[in-house]
């Protein structure tokens, strides 16, 4: 939430209490055209799809730092949040009990052909308020402990592409793909089955990717879509 950084860690910490309040706020900057440029901009391109379809892979709390969350409010089609990390699923579903038509699935999507795989995980306490959430996971050992500031645990968690997670919750199509997977961007972007998904709008972070950042802008572009890019992430459309 880079839009609001109170100077209190105490007053933060009751802020992040109030989702309502939060996301009350959120609509008011949106509103005023205040927010960051990739808000704007994925404002404009989300608007002319009206209630649209969505998988959010990586969705955390549902509320912590998400710049998709105004907008899947905003909506009524259905959707899926994908998250691994079970300790934060009951917050996914407090955070979205009051928005019908979405599923919450604790997963990681992966084209790896196994059923599991390892997720490792690190505290960085010192990222979003005292006492919220704000663990760094990652499939991606690697990645994680270029980022991480802290001892690394590990965990099993089930495995499932994006075509299977679909039909299991009985999601037809989807419109827009938000992803943040730590490092794994590459692997689900050129792995999934563009023909059957049919995305008109992918989002994700391009800055943990950058030796493949190349491949999967050519693969992108070649499936029709127009690329925008932004300080960390990247706007797919078509």
């Amino acid at each position: 939430m880079s839009w609001f950084r109170p100077s209190s860690q105490s007053f933060q910490s009751w802020l992040y209490t109030r989702p309502q309040l939060v996301d009350f706020l959120r609509r008011i900057k949106r509103g005023l055209g205040l927010g960051s440029a990739f808000n704007r901009r994925l404002q404009a391109l989300l608007h002319p799809l009206g209630d649209f379809t969505f998988i959010q892979i990586g969705a955390h709390d549902g509320f912590t730092g998400d710049p998709f969350r105004t907008f899947i409010l905003s909506t009524s089609g259905k959707g899926i949040l994908v998250e691994p990390q079970s300790s934060l699923i009951p917050l996914l579903e407090q955070h979205y009990s009051r928005r019908p038509g979405i599923s919450i699935v604790r997963a990681a999507v992966s084209y790896s052909g196994a059923s599991t795989v390892t997720l490792y995980s690190s505290a960085l306490a010192t990222v979003f308020a005292p006492n919220h959430p704000s663990l760094l996971a990652s499939t991606s050992e690697e990645h994680l402990t270029t980022y991480s500031h802290g001892g690394v645990s590990e965990e099993q968690v089930p495995a499932v592409t994006l075509e299977v997670l679909m039909s299991q919750q009985g999601l037809k199509t989807v419109d827009c793909l938000f992803l943040d997977v730590e490092g794994a961007e590459a692997d689900i972007l050129l792995g999934m089955d563009s023909d059957k998904l049919c995305p008109k709008l992918i989002c994700f972070e391009w800055v943990h990717i950058p030796k493949k950042l190349e491949q999967v802008s050519h693969h992108l572009r070649g499936m029709g879509f127009s690329l925008e890019t932004f300080d960390a992430d990247i706007i797919a459309w078509r």
